[in-house]
């Protein structure tokens, strides 16, 4: 093998590793998940998964209900967040603004978008406001243990979250 591309692998090795210690060091600091849903922890299924999920991973639970408690907390806590569990519906209203105000603030932390009875054609729309990842109530009511192992898995290895946004 010539020796440029000899070195080329121990650089490359060294960027992995680099990035590596980057990523567990980000995930160490962004030790919170926030949920934003006016009807949590009302709705027991979903509240009882995520409380699981992150209590066996040792992450903090912070949870807003309105969008007044959103735009007094969010500034504070955003630079702490691992990712943000959004409900598309908050107090009768969609929840467009919210994904807009996070936009505004150039927080580059990914959502997942729960909802109930979407059609496909708003999930566009939510992408395009930039939402990582779309998860339906009904997953979460049919298959609670799948649900559960996805938000296990974005916690783990879901570093491909970071780039959508």
């Amino acid at each position: 093998m010539p020796l440029h591309t000899a070195l080329g692998f121990i650089e490359q090795a060294i960027d992995d590793k680099l990035i590596k210690e980057l990523l567990e060091t980000a995930k160490k600091e962004k030790n919170t998940v926030l949920i934003i849903d006016d009807m949590y922890p009302h709705q027991t299924s979903i509240s009882g998964i995520i409380e699981k999920v992150l209590k066996k991973e040792g992450l903090s639970l912070a949870v807003f209900k309105s969008r007044s408690e959103f735009k007094k907390g969010f500034k504070g806590i955003k630079d702490k967040l691992r990712f943000i569990i959004l409900d598309r519906r908050i107090q009768h209203r969609t929840t467009t603004d919210i994904l807009d105000t996070i936009n505004e603030l150039e927080s580059f932390v990914p959502v997942i978008l729960l909802s109930r009875g979407l059609k496909e054609s708003d999930i566009d729309v939510f992408l395009r406001k930039g939402i990582s990842l779309h998860i339906s109530k009904e997953e979460f009511e049919k298959e609670p243990k799948k649900v559960e192992e996805l938000i296990t898995g974005i916690l783990k290895e879901g570093d491909y979250l970071w780039e959508w946004r």
